[in-house]
């Protein structure tokens, strides 16, 4: 299981928009003017809900950054909310071959 912290929530639809096994999508963005290995977290219809967590403050132990799994998934692959903890959320990213709506 390759589980991530999702920061940022605040700035979106807040932790409450999150429910335990929601599935959400992780895209790619190469041109964020912030980090180039930022990863946003999106509904299927494309509505933010937050980033995957990328600096050594945010990363929740026991879970792996953007710049981590930047390269090992696809520009857009699926996670599951696994659980919300201190304004942040734990999810884990559903394997390519467990996803065959992409």
């Amino acid at each position: 299981m390759t589980a991530i912290t999702i920061v940022g929530v605040d700035n979106y639809l807040g932790l409450d928009a999150f429910t335990v096994n929601q599935t959400l999508v992780l895209v790619r963005e190469p041109q964020n003017r912030y980090d180039q290995e930022a990863i946003q977290v999106v509904s299927d219809q494309n509505i933010p809900y937050g980033y995957v967590a990328n600096s050594v403050s945010t990363v929740a132990q026991g879970t792996h950054s953007a710049g981590y799994i930047h390269e090992m998934y696809p520009d857009r692959t699926k996670c599951r909310v696994l659980f919300k903890v201190r304004g942040c959320v734990i999810a884990e990213i559903i394997p390519p071959e467990n996803q065959p709506d992409r």
